[in-house]
This record gives C-alpha cells, sequence and structure tokens, in this order.
C-alpha cells in the first residue's frame, strides 16, 4: 500500500503506521491481542486488576457520631489513611475514626455500588445496617 512521504511530523506517523503493519504483514511482529489480559498497560491495567479484586464496603463512626461509608480492597490500610488524616476529607476533621461495619464483597464494582446504596439510605436505617453486621 503506497503512501505519500512528505516532511513533518504527521506523514512521519504515517510511515511509521505502514512499516509496522508491513512487519505484522510478513510476520516479523506478532499481532496484538486486545482481549488478553497482558495486552493492557498502565493504568488500564491496574484498573483491570482492582476490578477483579475482593473488596469491600466499610462504615466508620467518626468522634462527631456521624457515620462515613467507603470501600477498598485493602481494609487495614485504608483505616491506616483514615486514622492518619490521610483518608477521606469527611473523616480528617471528624478523628477519631471507629470501624464499626466491613461488608465483603465480590469485586470492585460490587462494593462501589454497595456503597451507593448504603449512602442513599437514612441514617436510622445505617444503623440497622451497622447494629446487623457480624
Amino acid at each position: 500500500m503506497p503512501y505519500r512521504l512528505t516532511v513533518g511530523p504527521r506523514s512521519r506517523r504515517i510511515a511509521g503506521i505502514a512499516e509496522r503493519d508491513e512487519a505484522f504483514r510478513v510476520g516479523l511482529l506478532a499481532a496484538p491481542n486486545a482481549s488478553a489480559p497482558d495486552a493492557l498497560r498502565g493504568r488500564a491495567a491496574r484498573t483491570a486488576k482492582i476490578m477483579r479484586m475482593p473488596a469491600c464496603v466499610y462504615l466508620l463512626r467518626c468522634a462527631d457520631g456521624s457515620l462515613y461509608t467507603g470501600w477498598t480492597v485493602d481494609l487495614d490500610r485504608r483505616l491506616a489513611a483514615h486514622a492518619a488524616g490521610r483518608g477521606a476529607r469527611y473523616t480528617r476533621s471528624r478523628l477519631p475514626v471507629e470501624l464499626v461495619a466491613c461488608l465483603p464483597m465480590a469485586d470492585a464494582g460490587a462494593a462501589r455500588r454497595e456503597e451507593a446504596r448504603i449512602k442513599r439510605l437514612s441514617r436510622p436505617a445505617k444503623l440497622a445496617l451497622v447494629a446487623a453486621a457480624p
């Protein structure tokens, strides 16, 4: 497939694409498989890994008696961040915080959905959830 080559950054990109396509055609390079997890790089790979990890939704009781709901894949690290004042902005000014409930979830997506559902609950409903939590 002929490409018109001119001087400029766009034409160099076109020439590079043509060279890559030719290398795939003759078998010097293996065609990338976009569906394989190994093909993911950087942020996409980290996000895909987190989405598959077991997660939990947690409720904290703040010093002023209010409740904070969040989700995490590493509860110990997240609680340490809250205790050190590096957690959520809401809890920074309401230290110390105490873990009152932890609900394990299958993955991060399920944890986010459950967190959103809990945040929509009224305070009495949240307190009932805390009382029923193991």
